[in-house]
């Protein structure tokens, strides 16, 4: 297992809600390449690896794909900072 700690994140109350959100979630998702990016956490050589992302080597579905398994409320910002999910 895996823990990456960040800076502190400061956000301003006078910060776009959508803008900070987006912001969050480029963070870690910045964050969370790197983690997946160690040598401990990579799949073998040939090795099926559901639960690391297609664009490190392993075959989670994309985000394109996950979507169609998700229930997000009509009211959640679309996560825009997911790799190779760029609207």
């Amino acid at each position: 297992m895996s823990l990456l700690v960040g800076p502190p994140v400061y956000v301003d109350p006078a910060t776009d809600l959508r803008e900070g959100t987006a912001q969050l979630g480029v963070r870690l998702q910045g964050m969370l390449d790197v983690l997946q990016r160690r040598p401990v956490h990579r799949p073998t050589p040939g090795e099926h690896a559901p639960w690391h992302p297609a664009h490190l080597g392993g075959v989670a579905p994309d985000a394109a794909h996950a979507r169609t398994f998700e229930s997000v409320p009509l009211t959640a910002l679309a996560p825009s900072w997911l790799p190779g999910d760029r609207f």
